[in-house]
């Protein structure tokens, strides 16, 4: 594979999983009860795969991180409509790791 199909195809892999973490989260809405804490880890986990694609789409080299304002910012320097519009997807970056453990996600199941 050239560098082109290689890049490609690292895109479609990160999609791929994005798309299938969307789905889960979808899942776990229609629930009864709601399964809140497993939509919320898997809306942060597809917004996180979704930014890598982007930023593997541009070539811009990015850490091992589930930070989404670290991953906005970089896919930033590519086109600025992400932190304009993207103000507020922050706040997912606390489901990446801290939803997993009973302590940490009172919140979510209040809410």
């Amino acid at each position: 594979m050239n560098k082109n199909e290689i890049i490609d195809d690292l895109i479609i892999k990160w999609v791929n999983i994005a798309d299938r973490d969307l789905m889960a989260a979808e899942q776990g809405l229609k629930a009864y009860p709601v399964l809140s804490e497993i939509v919320c880890f898997h809306c942060q986990q597809a917004a996180e795969k979704y930014l890598k694609a982007y930023l593997v789409k541009y070539q811009v080299e990015f850490q091992k991180t589930h930070n989404i304002m670290s991953l906005i910012n970089l896919c930033s320097t590519v086109d600025s409509v992400f932190k304009d519009k993207l103000l507020y997807a922050d706040l997912l970056t606390d489901y990446a790791v801290e939803i997993r453990y009973p302590d940490e996600c009172d919140h979510v199941r209040q809410g």
